[in-house]
């Protein structure tokens, strides 16, 4: 029974030692402040970090509109992620905490890079200014829950931010694009979405848990389209057939992502200017751990 306590103590106490790690960033860990709601007391199984120095933070069957170029499977199975921090769950020895927060902190699924989180740079630069993919206000942070959103949340473009801007590094790939954060409690990771699964021009891009239809992209680099944004990538939505955007096509401080009908010199699609490809439907990859 004694053994069984102190496993669960401390591994509640490891997930509370992660949130501190993650979201409170040149916090020098006391034991003291491993305790949570539950009143958990620290104990010497976690001393090892009372001196540490915190890390920074830096990746359903559809009917498919696309072409057909870029329709592969039109199937994608969710359970075959690996989802949110279940390394924050499990039980390991004091030996191995210190190994293992040093990277959990930064910790991804499975990638087509080996970038710890890489955040989305559009590719329209008014001004010489640089924006970025992320979501209105940020992660919500509190000390017992750790940080995420609420969902349905808007997708702007931001100048270099919070860990909001942080994406899985998936690309070229098909599946769900995943932010660092999302659900506050579990610590689960959210997705990229179109609100109410639109198919119009213009719907509004959020944040939302698993589950929706609009959550699969396909992230195709823009030389497969011929486009001169060498290194980017065109986000093209499985379920409507439309690419990430930003309204009104100019980035900027709480912009609008939304999705809108690829721009092309010769489809004839889109206005101001017409018949020209628009930059600010094309995101370029910036590793955070440059």
């Amino acid at each position: 029974r004694q053994a069984g306590g102190f496993a669960r103590s401390a591994d509640r106490k490891t997930a509370r030692l992660g949130d501190l790690l993650r979201f409170h960033p040149g916090h020098q860990v006391h034991e003291a402040e491993l305790a949570n709601d539950d009143g958990l007391a620290a104990d010497s199984s976690l001393a090892c970090f009372r001196n540490l120095a915190l890390l920074p933070v830096g990746t359903a069957s559809l009917s498919s509109p696309l072409p057909a170029n870029l329709r592969g499977s039109d199937s994608w199975n969710a359970s075959s992620l690996k989802q949110g921090d279940d390394h924050m769950k499990t039980p390991v020895t004091p030996i191995a905490l210190g190994l293992l927060f040093a990277a959990a902190t930064l910790a991804a699924p499975t990638a087509a890079h080996a970038d710890t989180w890489v955040r989305w740079q559009n590719a329209s630069q008014p001004n010489h200014n640089i924006f970025f993919l992320g979501v209105s206000g940020g992660p919500i942070c509190t000390p017992t829950r750790g940080c995420g959103y609420n969902a349905g949340t808007q997708m702007i473009t931001w100048a270099w931010g919070q860990g909001d801007q942080d994406w899985q590094p998936v690309y070229p790939e098909t599946g769900p694009v995943q932010n660092q954060f999302g659900d506050r409690g579990v610590g689960d990771p959210w997705y990229l979405a179109v609100a109410g699964d639109s198919g119009s021009n213009g719907a509004n891009l959020v944040i939302n848990p698993p589950g929706y239809s609009s959550e699969t992209w396909v992230v195709q680099d823009a030389a497969v389209q011929g486009a001169p944004y060498t290194g980017c990538y065109i986000f093209w939505n499985k379920s409507s057939g439309k690419v990430m955007a930003v309204q009104g096509g100019v980035p900027s401080n709480g912009a609008h992502v939304i999705q809108y009908d690829l721009c092309t010199p010769t489809n004839g699609k889109c206005g101001n200017p017409s018949n020209a490809w628009h930059p600010d439907q094309f995101w370029c990859p910036v590793p955070t751990n440059q």
